[in-house]
């Protein structure tokens, strides 16, 4: 793939005056993903953007946790592909800090899931807002912590540091820059746009506790876009809440298995800002569905948890999650609660209460 470095003064200046951030840090990757799309990266925060270059204008997908990084990502993209006509701003989850700075692009067309526009209003949001704050406040107090355990100067301390001092900048920019600026279009389950040259597919993904998640098809690029929250480095499956609320599980299947398909003819996916091939996404998937499949049958035999994560363990049922790329990178300590808190959340789909009957 093709790298270019941007160097724009305006951001670069802004940047180098940022406390924690060096020259050599300050200002803008960008990857061609295919022919149309391309990736923008803040070397120094390490947080991402997509852009597609279309024959009808620019698309772009997220406005980030402020108009503060959105406004700095626009100049970016504009500046890499030498034009400004931004047509469409996608809003692919709804998480606070993934649309903050959607006033930034108020002159285009902003698309979301409906989910959306049942939850937008300013009370919901300003306790949201609070807990998004001290959720990076709290990153990076225990960033803070952390940092003591490292050599001064070392590679391992740098990186520390540099996450901490991005979860300081994305709380301050959250109080300072935030502003609730909501979609002007909704879809239900999905919608196409037709961009000239370039056909871009939105798909409602399902209930996964971050309502709202959208992916994406471009047939033309052979192309498929996933949220991190959907796939990631560092995980095996779906992102799955805490709470185990409800997920739409057989949904994230079935959407997946379209995407993945063959009769797609899909080559690249885009998860977790980076370019998997299909087979690896294939894995993850065959992963999911094993899981999904496995607990749904001991469930109906109607085992209890206990005996469920017995039968699916590491060392029994799921050995194979030990050849996975996750495995193999983050290892057993990282993996293993994870598979344990898939197959809970899988198992607390068959064990939710019936709704209570309407008393006359």
């Amino acid at each position: 793939m093709r790298h270019v470095t941007l160097a724009l003064v305006m951001v670069f200046c802004a940047l180098s005056a940022t406390p924690g951030i060096t020259q050599e840090e300050a200002g803008f990757d960008v990857e061609k993903i295919s022919e149309r799309v391309i990736l923008v990266t803040d070397r120094a925060e390490g947080t991402e953007q997509l852009a597609i270059a279309s024959e009808k204008g620019i698309v772009v997908f997220d406005t980030h946790w402020s108009n503060i990084p959105a406004g700095k990502f626009r100049a970016a993209i504009a500046e890499a592909l030498g034009r400004d006509d931004f047509v469409y701003t996608i809003n692919h989850v709804y998480r606070l800090d993934y649309f903050g700075g959607n006033e930034t692009y108020k002159d285009t067309t902003i698309i979301a899931h409906e989910y959306f526009r049942e939850v937008l209003n300013k009370e919901l949001v300003g306790a949201q807002l609070k807990e998004v704050i001290e959720m990076w406040r709290w990153k990076e107090g225990l960033s803070r912590e952390r940092l003591l355990k490292h050599e001064p100067g070392s590679d391992k301390g740098k990186n520390e540091r540099s996450w901490m001092n991005k979860c300081k900048r994305q709380a301050d920019d959250l109080e300072q820059g935030f502003t609730l600026y909501p979609p002007t279009v909704y879809y239900k389950d999905r919608m196409t746009l037709d961009l000239g040259d370039v056909t871009l597919k939105l798909i409602y993904f399902g209930k996964m506790g971050l309502n709202g998640i959208t992916v994406f098809h471009m047939p033309e690029e052979r192309l498929v876009i996933l949220t991190s929250f959907v796939m990631h480095d560092q995980h095996l499956a779906p992102w799955i809440p805490k709470q185990y609320i409800e997920l739409d599980v057989p949904r994230w299947i079935a959407v997946l298995e379209e995407l993945l398909s063959e009769e797609t003819g899909t080559e690249k996916v885009v998860c977790d800002m980076g370019v998997w091939t299909r087979e690896r996404a294939l894995r993850r998937l065959f992963y999911t569905k094993k899981l999904w499949e496995e607990v749904t049958a001991l469930a109906a035999e109607g085992l209890e948890l206990d005996e469920v994560q017995e039968r699916l363990s590491l060392e029994r049922g799921f050995a194979f999650v030990k050849e996975m790329e996750t495995y193999k990178k983050h290892g057993d300590k990282w993996v293993r609660p994870q598979h344990i808190n898939h197959v809970k959340g899988f198992y607390q789909q068959h064990r939710r209460p019936e709704p209570e009957a309407v008393k006359e």
